[in-house]
């Protein structure tokens, strides 16, 4: 019903235009759809291991062309987590060992390009954040507490060195409590959708320092793709002492790139009944 009345009203506007009043029936239109161009890549993921929990999500818009080619790129993120950490602190008369709770929360915006040299490509990004740590009780020993803004930088690579093996880096710094985060996977494709490999991470800030190392399972698609990782992992603090080793660390990331609408032309046909002005004649 709604295609009927779109295709009488069409008739009648070219019918107006025409010089010679064309009746409807010398026209017919025909919608020919194009490729689809995806704008935007939306990701969530999170970690845990056995004294943290950590969950993000963000988006990346193409400023130019798509998404998957090369251009520049808005993204946005925020994330939330809790973590845990016990050290000696002295309570007037004796040290004693002190439990502290700490939550954190980010948010960032930064602009980048992305450019495909070969069978390398390239992400860079840098931008703006505002990173935020709570502690409980109160740790007059840790001096990553409180909000603060700054910038940020990431660069991110992905490298072809074969036909199933590829080499996936990502690496970030801000310049809030000094944090950096990175990580390295080398993949191998048993098919088209499904890669696996090794996977080697580490994370920190001014006061502490952490790694992981382990394998990963990608499984990805014409629009996305969902990995998951684990291993073990283990840290070091200035606030703690010493370095620890983690039994089990575990990750999920889910990657979807979509388009808001679906690009078309409309292409109209004349067809000839009687002569009509702007008509090309037809063979």
């Amino acid at each position: 019903m709604c295609g009927g009345a779109f295709k009488s009203f069409l008739a009648t506007m070219l019918t107006l235009a025409g010089a010679h009043g064309a009746a409807a029936g010398d026209w017919s239109f025909t919608v020919v759809p194009e490729i689809q161009v995806y704008k935007y890549e939306a990701w969530g993921g999170a970690e845990a291991t056995s004294h943290s929990r950590s969950y993000y999500g963000g988006m990346t818009t193409a400023l130019s062309g798509d998404v998957r080619t090369d251009g520049f790129r808005l993204r946005s993120a925020a994330g939330y987590g809790t973590y845990s950490y016990t050290s000696p602190r002295w309570d007037g008369q004796k040290k004693t060992l002190v439990h502290f709770e700490g939550v954190q929360s980010f948010q960032d915006v930064m602009l980048g390009f992305q450019h495909a040299m070969g069978p390398w490509i390239v992400k860079v990004y840098a931008g703006w954040t505002q990173d935020q740590h709570l502690l409980s009780p109160f740790d007059t020993k840790n001096p990553v507490q409180g909000k603060s803004d700054g910038v940020k930088g990431a660069i991110e690579t992905w490298l072809n060195v074969a036909d199933k093996a590829f080499v996936q880096s990502e690496m970030n710094w801000t310049e809030v409590f000094n944090t950096y985060g990175g990580r390295v996977r080398l993949g191998y494709r048993i098919n088209p959708a499904l890669s696996m490999g090794l996977e080697a991470a580490a994370n920190g800030n001014a006061v502490y320092d952490s790694g992981r190392a382990g394998s990963f399972a990608r499984f990805e698609w014409s629009r996305g793709e969902i990995s998951a990782s684990g291993g073990v992992a283990g840290d070091r603090s200035s606030v703690q002492g010493g370095v620890r080793f983690r039994r089990a660390s575990v990750s999920l990331l889910i990657v979807v790139i979509f388009a808001t609408l679906t690009a078309s032309r409309v292409t109209l046909f004349c067809r000839r009944s009687r002569r009509v002005r702007g008509c090309p004649s037809q063979r």
